[in-house]
């Protein structure tokens, strides 16, 4: 009973009845999801990054920074949704002291079977950063990402998603490549717009369909009355008549 009570649970099906749900399937995504999430993670930026104002002179980044964001996002269906969000990622030029921050929009394509979901994501956005002149001004570029990850379903609020996304942006030099500057991110996301589903508990054994449940019926295999504690109605006369309408 304690296991299941963990590991399992119940689907309520339209007529009302409950069909027992593995854990597997209890928490999955849903149509009209509306998450919150707050992110946190690395980014390794790219040494050929082209992020900073022409006229200041190129140094080397911090190859790995800290990042941390907020995400919301809207899913109209259970295998598709659209987020946007902001990240700021705190960071250093030849020693000096730059912020990076970019604003971005995605799609996120997943199965939504299970409470352990895979996800890909791909979208687009801004790449900027503000520091000093004497580091490397203010610039933004325009910025690519892809990449893909997991979410756990722990609830039908709150899910953890793990990924990592290739962020492709403008690279030194009069060039075609772009800069790539992998990032790994790790997600507590609040859904709402999920109702809790319902708990019906099953109703009581009742063999002969009397609508006495068989704890209290007197009579549990043949059809009664509940003025009679579940027993069929006597006849104490023997003329087929009952004796609850014999005069």
């Amino acid at each position: 009973e304690v296991l299941t009570q963990v590991f399992g649970g119940f689907r309520t099906t339209k007529d009302g009845a409950n069909i027992e749900e593995k854990w597997i399937t209890r928490h999955r995504p849903r149509k009209h999801d509306l998450n919150f999430g707050i992110f946190g993670g690395v980014f390794f930026t790219d040494s050929e990054i082209e992020l900073r104002d022409s006229t200041v002179a190129i140094d080397d980044w911090d190859e790995i920074a800290p990042e941390i964001g907020l995400r919301l996002g809207y899913y109209p269906l259970q295998h598709f949704g659209l987020e946007g969000e902001f990240g700021a990622i705190p960071t250093r030029n030849g020693g000096d002291s730059a912020f990076i921050y970019t604003g971005r929009a995605s799609a996120v394509i997943q199965p939504g079977f299970w409470s352990i979901t895979p996800f890909l994501v791909a979208g687009g956005g801004v790449l900027a950063v503000a520091s000093p002149d004497s580091v490397v001004g203010n610039e933004a570029d325009p910025a690519l990402h892809a990449g893909g990850g997991v979410k756990f379903f722990l609830n039908d609020r709150v899910h953890l998603r793990a990924e990592a996304r290739a962020v492709l942006s403008p690279k030194l030099g009069v060039t075609q490549t772009p800069a790539v500057s992998p990032e790994a991110l790790l997600t507590v996301a609040f859904r709402f717009g999920v109702a809790p589903k319902p708990v019906v508990e099953p109703p009581p054994p009742d063999k002969d369909g009397d609508g006495v449940p068989d704890d209290v019926d007197h009579c549990p295999f043949d059809a009664g009355s509940k003025d009679y504690d579940g027993c069929p109605v006597p006849d104490s006369d023997c003329d087929t008549v009952a004796d609850d309408v014999d005069k």
